[in-house]
Formats: C-alpha cells, structure tokens, sequence
C-alpha cells in the first residue's frame, strides 16, 4: 500500500499553499515531525512531514528524496503548529520555524552536539577558570635591588620615577618577598621592638641587607 505525506516546504512559503504531497518511498519511514528533503520544481528544498495517509491524491506525485534520522518534533508539536497557523492564518511552515532554533531547522540536525558558538563560549571558560600560568620570572637591575631594600627597611616608601622606570616591578617583587606578618601595622620601620629586636630582623631574607631611613628612593630605572 502506497503512503503519502503532506509536507510543509520552506520554498512554498508564498505561494499561498500550507503543504505539498509526496510520496514515501520504500526505506524511508517518516512520521510527523521529520524534516524531510524534496524536490520543488527544478531543485531541491526541505520541508517538514505534517501528516501521513494512503489515500490517493488524485495527482501525480514525486518521492520524498531523503528524510532525518529522527524527527525534529513530536506529533503533538505539529498539531500545535497546525492550530497556531490555522488561528492566526499565518503558513504553518513560519510555525514550525519558530519553534526550532536556526541551527536546527536551517541543517536537521537535532540539536544534540555543540555548535561552534557553544565550543568557544566554553573553551573561553577554561581559559578565565583554569589554573593561572605561572609567571615569568624579573631580574631587577642594581638601582631596583636597592629600591627593594630600601622598602624593606621602610614602613613607608613611595619610588618617583617616569614611567616606565621600572618601579612596578620593584613592588610586585617586594609583595611576594613579604611574609604575611611583615605588614605595617605589626613591625616597626626601625629601632628595637619586642624585647630589643629590631623590626627589620622579622623581614624575609629576600629583602636583602634592610637599612633603617626616612628618606625616599628617587629615580629607578
């Protein structure tokens, strides 16, 4: 028995039709839902299968060319899409289309696997939440190394220079060279504290040779 599906054709869009007849060759099976490839005068289009039957057109008719794996929707879907178009005397194609995403409807794929905008929104993720590269190591110059000291020997130090003298550089090295109590609340710029240990006996190692001042560094390159 021969079987015949209407189907909703993206090229038919204007011509004041809502579906077209095919028939179902042997080896394809359909069912409402399924985005199908026909022919449509001198080329191919796709469309979408609205409904099944075996009643004879009464015309002549061209065979479905190819159909998806699986349906795009379900029956239920195409009945709302029917009822929609019916009530607002719009095609049911423009409805059909509006209930797939541009992906979908535009290549039958079903939506399952990533698209290109998905794979970059989430190599960009790994990317801003991944583990941090670990940074290059700064050789100060001789002026720099002294500028470091002097900022461990100092509560307070502030380096004049131009820009791009160098003087970020001296301060991301001295934060790192920093314990976590060497702040400049708990220890004291110079002169004994604690029981006569001088302040700068609790700074790292990396400070280098801390020499009490007041005076600021000018000038580093």
């Amino acid at each position: 028995m021969a079987l015949y599906a209407e189907v909703a054709v993206e090229a038919g869009r204007a011509l004041g039709r809502e579906t077209f007849t095919y028939s179902v060759p042997e080896g394809v099976d359909v069912v409402p839902g399924h985005r199908v490839t026909v022919p449509f005068g001198r080329r191919s289009t796709y469309g979408f299968v609205v409904s099944l039957g075996t009643e004879e057109p009464g015309v002549e008719t061209r065979p479905i060319a190819s159909a998806g794996e699986e349906p795009l929707l379900l029956p239920h879907q195409v009945a709302l899409a029917r009822l929609v178009a019916d009530h607002y005397w719009v095609p049911v194609i423009e409805c059909i289309r509006a209930m797939l995403p541009p992906r979908v409807r535009g290549t039958g794929s079903t939506g399952s696997q990533a698209s290109s905008r998905q794979r970059r929104h989430t190599r960009l993720l790994e990317l801003a939440t991944g583990p941090a590269a670990p940074a290059a190591s700064v050789t100060l110059t001789p002026e720099q190394e002294q500028a470091l000291e002097v900022i461990g020997a100092n509560a307070v130090t502030l380096l004049h220079g131009v820009i791009a003298s160098g003087k970020t550089e001296v301060y991301l090295t001295g934060s790192t060279c920093r314990s976590p109590s060497s702040t400049p609340s708990s220890r004291s710029s110079s002169g004994p504290s604690n029981g006569g240990a001088p302040g700068a006996a609790r700074r790292r190692s990396c400070w280098g040779a801390a020499r009490p001042s007041s005076r600021r560094s000018r000038g580093w390159a």
